[in-house]
């Protein structure tokens, strides 16, 4: 049975109302006004109407890794920005998928992902969604346009085609780009800009100095982006793209502008981490009255309020384990491991020990997946050994249990076991240090 926690705070404080304007809209806040002193900073609210927060996800796709995707749009949408947008590649669509039917099929999954968000979602083809003549077919019969633009609290959005040959190479051509123009000039009064475009083109046409893994700087081409650039001079923007899978902030002359190729959402990737600007993320962008404010939210980093719940900590309480030295040389412990799932789910899982490749500890044979049955305690019999230097061992190897329910939610416990090991110390000629 399930712990019920109750708590009574009860607080009297003569509180009156008073009533702010910011930019044209009231907000009240109760304060108490009387006191001379009181626990807070100011009540400068960062509560403007006119400013606003989105989110960006990157490549999905391109050596694509199952469940990051639909993972992070679940935990953007506890963050309720106003609307999530993309830089493309959501799809695992190539240049040798000719049938149309099967590329309909991918864009069902991805449209089933992005029913998890309460928020619009506005898409942007990359080279995985248009690269081919059939897979703009697809994409022009499921959404219409493959360039578009929206304006939003008077920031405008411009939102192009980096493929407009229908190949895996970027391309805008001559119509986009008047197209790209014509948008701007009918927008010369929106405070921002915001560019997203699936390939970083602006790397293609200035080439890089530097690169990674290259002996040599690798030279530019055009690829149909210095029109639009220019086009944009004068006005702050922002422009981001993905494709290349590593994150890198450009900043121009400008300090209105930065150019950003994001890193990844479930796309291929070495995973390096922050300084090498690779890992899983979206983009938070919120909209001030001086211009944007990023910051990149890891998608592991973005956690449900039950992340960690009550029956998860009763788990590791239903799992325990006795051990006893049974030979000394080498040290063979024998380890009883016992479950008791008193939860009201079944549970399967496993075991795996967190021994180091090549270390002295070896662990025997023993059945590593299993099922919990509701009400049926389980024993697993493991044997352990040390083959290394005799010493003092604190603790034994710690044993990782990691179970889930029948809705994926995980179930895990750690276990490193302290045991009496004084006949192998006496054997071995070894003096126990004295406990402080």
């Amino acid at each position: 049975m399930k712990r019920l926690f109750g708590v009574i705070a009860c607080s009297i404080l003569c509180f009156a109302g008073c009533q702010h304007t910011r930019n044209g809209t009231e907000f009240s806040i109760s304060v108490d006004e009387d006191a001379e002193r009181t626990p807070w900073s100011h009540l400068d609210f960062r509560n403007d109407p006119d400013n606003f927060q989105f989110a960006i996800v990157s490549d999905r796709t391109g050596g694509m890794r199952p469940g990051v995707f639909p993972k992070a749009l679940k935990r953007l949408n506890i963050l309720e920005p106003e609307f999530v947008i993309t830089v493309g590649d959501l799809i695992v669509a190539g240049r040798q998928h000719k049938d149309e039917a099967v590329i309909h099929e991918m864009w069902d999954e991805m449209e089933t992902f992005v029913s998890y968000l309460d928020m619009p979602f506005f898409y942007l083809a990359g080279n995985h969604d248009n690269g081919s003549p059939e897979m703009a077919n697809v994409w022009r019969e499921r959404f219409g346009v493959e360039r578009y633009y929206f304006t939003y609290k008077n920031a405008l959005f411009l939102c192009l085609n980096a493929q407009d040959e229908e190949t895996f190479a970027a391309s805008i051509g001559e119509e986009q780009q008047e197209w790209a123009k014509q948008v701007l000039a009918d927008h010369l009064d929106v405070r921002w800009t915001f560019v997203f475009i699936h390939q970083p083109v602006w790397m293609y046409e200035d080439g890089l100095e530097y690169v990674e893994g290259r002996d040599k700087p690798r030279k530019g081409r055009e690829v149909g982006w210095k029109p639009i650039e220019d086009a944009l001079q004068g006005r702050p923007h922002t422009v981001f793209a993905g494709h290349v899978h590593q994150y890198v902030k450009y900043e121009t002359a400008d300090p209105r502008t930065n150019y950003y190729s994001l890193a990844t959402t479930g796309g291929g990737s070495k995973l390096r981490g922050r300084n090498f600007g690779e890992f899983d993320h979206a983009t938070w962008v919120t909209m001030t009255e001086n211009g944007p404010k990023i910051a990149n939210l890891l998608i592991e980093g973005i956690l449900p309020d039950d992340v960690n719940i009550e029956d998860m900590e009763l788990f590791r309480g239903m799992v325990s384990m006795k051990g006893e030295a049974v030979k000394h040389d080498p040290l063979t412990i024998d380890l009883t491991l016992n479950f008791d799932n008193q939860l009201d789910v079944p549970l399967q899982g496993g075991l795996h020990w967190d021994l180091p490749v090549g270390g002295p500890w070896v662990v025997e044979p023993f059945p590593h997946h299993f099922s919990l049955t509701i009400g049926e305690p389980l024993e697993v019999k493991m044997r352990l050994k040390y083959t290394g230097k005799a010493k003092v061992i604190d603790r034994l190897p710690p044993l990782l249990v990691d179970f889930e329910d029948p809705l994926g939610v995980p179930y895990s416990a750690r276990i490193a076991k302290k045991v009496d090991l004084s006949e192998y110390y006496k054997s071995n000629g070894i003096r126990i240090p004295d406990k402080k």
